[in-house]
């Protein structure tokens, strides 16, 4: 199953406002809606009439060319078990084509009727770039925020259709949540992706930024800033900006990498009863509870799996990793789950070196049951 996020533009209407011959009907319609811009329920009606017929009349090849988004949505070979979620402008034409092309995307895939859902993102418009800035864009990077914080898994980002002045901002969300972002390829048959990137950040340097403003939404007087800080303002001009005069705020990017970061930091770290009589006996307690540290402060979502240094250093199944941190020999064998938000860091088994007894336990990965821990003792010696 994937779930298939994609940008809407006007293309169901432009394409045959600019074919030869152009349906006129149509063109008086979006002439009519372009005057007034005010969709009107009557208007709104006689224009997914008149896009319906076009789609009835049009043989299936026809109608699998009518957008960009079908076009798209085509080349990923939509199933039947696909979720499609169409981003739309905030915009009398952005969602008259939306509600059009839900009717077809479901009768063209034989999708059942909740299989696509609209999603109208407020501010998203071209005509007040202030708007589209603080609002449209912001909306949009709430939205995937709050989807992907929930469950990414199987998502991909189509950005075929719909405003270009949204894709630097969506192909970020996919290198920052690591979902793959798809376009067609102009007029070809050809499906390009940016595969999912493996970005990672300094949470202890972002961790000092964001500590000027504890709130994504705050905004801050620079007096209010102590002096020693007020330098970071320059250094990370990216993420927090003047927004007036003597006032600060995150950028739509700081706010974004802020939520996440919240995200880390809610983090909470758990000791199965194993792992709790090893840390007991260990000698090496400052190493072992620095390791757990630096793991719990990690952006583990991103770390790269097999990395000779990493929370993924190795992957057990069922995901669960062995961490080692760089230039230290504890290995951590840990798993994570999400429980009414907040991340809950349960960590299996506790090894000083790559030791016999780690051997031994590595040798019998695959007999490894989650089932068979306790985690009873919320780890705090950081």
């Amino acid at each position: 199953m994937k779930i298939i996020y994609t940008t809407v533009g006007t293309s169901l209407i432009t394409n045959k406002l600019y074919a030869h011959p152009p349906d006129r009907k149509l063109q008086e319609l979006y002439r009519q809606l372009l005057v007034d811009n005010v969709l009107l329920a009557e208007l709104e009606d006689s224009l997914i009439h008149q896009l319906e017929q076009i789609y009835q009349q049009a043989t299936i090849e026809d109608r699998q060319g009518l957008s960009a988004e079908l076009s798209s949505l085509v080349r990923l070979g939509v199933e039947t078990d696909d979720r499609i979620i169409l981003l739309v402008t905030d915009t009398p034409d952005g969602k008259v084509c939306a509600k059009a092309l839900r009717n077809f995307i479901k009768d063209l895939f034989a999708l059942p009727d909740d299989a696509v859902d609209i999603k109208i993102v407020r501010g998203l418009q071209i005509k007040d770039p202030v708007v589209f800035q603080e609002e449209g864009i912001h909306n949009l990077l709430d939205f995937f925020t709050r989807q992907f914080s929930a469950n990414r898994y199987g998502s991909v980002i189509n950005i075929t259709g719909g405003y270009k002045g949204v894709v630097p901002f969506l192909t970020l969300i996919g290198m920052l949540y690591n979902v793959p972002i798809v376009y067609l390829y102009e007029n070809s048959n050809s499906i390009i992706t940016l595969p999912a990137l493996p970005i990672q950040y300094d949470i202890g340097a972002l961790e000092e930024v964001f500590d000027i403003m504890a709130d994504t939404d705050a905004i801050k007087p620079i007096s209010e800033i102590k002096q020693d800080k007020q330098q970071l303002l320059d250094d990370y001009a990216g993420i927090i900006y003047e927004k007036s005069a003597g006032l600060v705020a995150y950028t739509q990017i700081g706010r974004l990498l802020h939520q996440k970061f919240l995200r880390v930091k809610s983090t909470r770290v758990f000791l199965s009863n194993r792992a709790l009589e090893l840390y007991n006996k260990c000698a090496i307690k400052n190493r072992v509870a620095n390791t757990l540290n630096w793991l719990k402060s990690f952006d583990r979502e991103h770390a790269i799996i097999g990395a000779r240094y990493s929370p993924k250093h190795f992957e057990m199944g069922n995901g669960i990793y062995v961490a080692k941190k760089t230039g230290d020999a504890p290995r951590i064998v840990w798993t994570e789950k999400e429980i009414n938000g907040i991340i809950k860091l349960m960590i299996l088994e506790i090894f000083e070196s790559h030791s016999g007894s780690y051997e031994k336990f590595y040798k019998h990965k695959n007999d490894l049951n989650l089932n068979s821990y306790e985690f009873d003792s919320e780890f705090s010696d950081f």
